[in-house]
């Protein structure tokens, strides 16, 4: 709940570590080493983009805005 109050909260590495291992170490549990987000949510971006390259027709949804007029945003 915390986290989904405060905007990207749990993002920061550093913060989101020691909150958590305070708790690991209030129930008995080792703490745990940094884990980088930013290295962890690329690499899921990436593999979705790479889904999505497989599984969707990019150039013909581009082709199709083409035709009906749609301005490219990019």
């Amino acid at each position: 709940v915390l986290g989904t109050y405060m905007h990207d909260l749990f993002h920061n590495d550093a913060f989101r570590t020691a909150f958590f291992n305070n708790i690991r170490r209030q129930k008995g549990i080792a703490p745990s080493g940094v884990r980088l987000f930013r290295s962890l949510k690329e690499k899921a971006f990436d593999r979705l983009a790479a889904h999505v390259r497989q599984h969707v027709a990019v150039e013909r949804i581009e082709q199709m805005m083409r035709q009906f007029g749609c301005r490219d945003h990019s």
